[in-house]
């Protein structure tokens, strides 16, 4: 029962650590890991900890002790999903926003490069003689 405690704490450990790295991989965002910050990055972070779980489930033989098993992968869930909370809080843990001078400024310099006759650009034709 001992084994069967441990292992289904630590999926839902996994399961619960490895959700916030796929999901936000799989939008195109990113969190940060020790590997790299992409979007790919993530995803694989989420699955490799999907995988950990789903091995650690299949070995905890929860069938044997149901009520044990399930108790203790709400357990680990709880405790990763209060540990993120707790790390959200911090200032360092999330992405910092661009501020909004730098998308205008990123956006002035787009427009200012395009074309003199381009079919997008409406204020550019109308300045024509």
């Amino acid at each position: 029962m001992l084994t069967t405690v441990l292992l289904a704490l630590v999926a839902g450990f996994f399961v619960g650590n490895g959700l916030p790295y796929y999901m936000l991989g799989s939008t195109g965002n990113t969190n940060p890991t020790p590997f790299g910050q992409s979007a790919a990055v993530n995803v694989v972070v989420g699955w490799v900890a999907f995988v950990i779980a789903a091995i650690c489930w299949r070995y905890a033989h929860v069938s044997g002790h149901p009520l044990a098993g399930y108790a203790a992968a709400a357990v680990g869930l709880l405790a990763v999903g209060l540990i993120h909370a707790e790390l959200a809080q911090q200032p360092m843990a999330r992405p910092q926003p661009v501020p909004p001078q730098e998308h205008e400024l990123m956006l002035t310099t787009i427009r200012l490069r395009l074309p003199e006759g381009c079919s997008y650009c409406r204020h550019s034709r109308d300045r024509r003689p």
